[in-house]
């Protein structure tokens, strides 16, 4: 009888469970959850007719579309080279992505990782999200395999994404973009399938051509990047050309203002001189007349000789103008050594007579 009470007791005290900080409890009862409970001692009925399962909600869980990474195995023995099918001890510097994923903890999805851009090109896409469970109890009950049903949401909110922008932005400009469009997506998945679970969020791994088309992509990069080059240096030229041709141009309209003021200016001062002719004309004609006369004859036969006479006037007359004579200096050379000679020779002496001689 004492045994009896006494595994009916243990029976009985099995229904005690504890909850550690950072796990919530899922009840269940019959198999049908009847509560969640929070760290700390609880009580349930006895199995087989109660039961609990701990859910860690305080962890965050790290989910891989389009590849796996597993632990690494245990190193070879010494002396036992490993396999490229092996990951012990082949764990390479970096995972390049025109290469094949043969070794090393890194291993590729394809079937989730293949996917479609806008423009109908093919890429291989692998992102991880980050998400803690919010609800235990509706995250036990929601799926059977509620992690496998986020796996499908989530690589569908990522192959939407992706197939709404061409290759190109999806390789370099818009790789935030499509997180950002993904986590959205993939939030509003989770709300409607009610997984009881918080996306934190998404980040894409790497995006890049499959292997097969490396080449031709590199091929086409390489054309684009040569093809800006170029379009960069026929900007640069044009550019440095139209600040030549604004220089010349901004050259010439200074010459032609200096030109146009020194013509303004030559025109008043011919204009000023006129008007001081004039002026003098009208003061005193003649002899205005006869000065500009002059002035003009000196300048425009400079290199000649030039006899000047004057005409003869009565008393009371204006002054005539002068008679002009223009001469060959070689038919009057004689004529000018001669008065020369005459000039430069001592003047003669003539004796006085002597007045007493005179008588």
């Amino acid at each position: 009888m004492a045994a009896a009470l006494g595994l009916a007791a243990l029976y009985t005290l099995g229904g005690l469970y504890a909850i550690r900080p950072g796990e919530a409890g899922v009840e269940r009862r019959f198999g049908r959850i009847v509560r969640q409970a929070p760290p700390g001692l609880h009580y349930r009925l006895p199995w087989p007719w109660g039961r609990v399962d701990r859910v860690a909600v305080d962890l965050t869980r790290t989910m891989e579309i389009g590849f796996r990474t597993g632990l690494p195995a245990a190193a070879e023995p010494s002396g036992v080279a490993a396999t490229t099918t092996t990951p012990a001890g082949n764990e390479p510097a970096a995972y390049e992505w025109n290469t094949r994923h043969t070794i090393g903890r890194y291993e590729k999805n394809m079937d989730e990782a293949v996917m479609l851009t806008g423009d109908e090109n093919l890429v291989e896409a692998t992102l991880v999200a980050h998400y803690r469970v919010s609800d235990a109890a509706l995250f036990l009950a929601s799926a059977s395999d509620a992690e496998g049903l986020l796996r499908a949401c989530a690589e569908s909110a990522v192959r939407s994404a992706i197939a709404e922008r061409p290759l190109m932005d999806a390789l370099a400009a818009d790789r935030r973009a499509i997180e950002q469009l993904a986590l959205q997506r993939l939030r509003a998945g989770i709300g409607e399938f009610h997984l009881g679970v918080e996306l934190l969020e998404v980040r894409l791994q790497d995006i890049h051509p499959p292997l097969e088309t490396v080449e031709n992509f590199r091929a086409v990069s390489s054309a684009f990047e040569e093809k800006h080059r170029l379009v960069n240096e026929a900007e640069a030229y044009a550019a440095e050309r139209k600040e030549l041709a604004q220089g010349e141009a901004a050259q010439l309209r200074e010459a032609a203002q200096a030109y146009s003021v020194e013509k303004v200016s030559r025109a008043q001062g011919e204009a000023g001189k006129f008007d001081m002719l004039s002026a003098a004309f009208a003061k005193a004609g003649p002899v205005a007349a006869l000065r500009q006369y002059l002035e003009t004859v000196q300048t425009a036969l400079a290199p000649l000789r030039k006899i000047i006479i004057d005409s003869p006037t009565a008393p009371g007359q204006a002054q005539a103008r002068a008679h002009l004579y223009l001469y060959d200096e070689s038919a009057f050379k004689p004529i000018l050594d001669a008065l020369a000679a005459q000039a430069a020779a001592p003047p003669a002496y003539y004796p006085l007579p002597n007045p007493d001689s005179m008588d």
